[in-house]
């Protein structure tokens, strides 16, 4: 199973009414952030963001919180006990969301996809001690 969320800048809600509010500058409806959330039944309860992006002109705002807060609880309510990720060595902007929200490398580190000459680590986040 699998799951993506939008955020539109007017509403910053996902399809289940979880909602978290930003009211400033793009036209109603524009999408400010997503994710991409699958669950891997396989691999023990485990969940993986694929991805999440947020429109620059609103990072620091509080909407990649919003979303990785969404995206956990998404997996969390449908069983998963963990959730891993990957995340590119030289985007320490992202890294550091990912280790606030408890998040901590595995230790196992592979070419980032897009671009093989830079590596990329995989980080993990327990959903049952929260």
């Amino acid at each position: 199973e699998a799951r993506g969320s939008r955020i539109p800048n007017d509403s910053l809600v996902s399809d289940d009414d979880t909602s978290h509010r930003d009211d400033g500058g793009a036209a109603a409806g524009e999408d400010v952030g997503m994710t991409t959330v699958r669950l891997e039944p396989d691999k023990g309860g485990r969940a993986h963001l694929l991805g999440m992006w947020v429109d620059p002109r609103y990072r620091g705002r509080g909407v990649a919180t919003a979303l990785l807060d969404h995206a956990l609880g998404w997996a969390r309510d449908r069983g998963a006990t963990e959730m891993v990720l990957w995340v590119a060595d030289h985007n320490t902007a992202a890294r550091r969301l990912y280790e606030r929200a408890g998040f901590v490398a595995t230790g196992d580190r592979q070419p980032l996809p897009s671009n093989p000459a830079l590596p990329e680590s995989m980080l993990r986040r327990s959903l049952t001690s929260d």
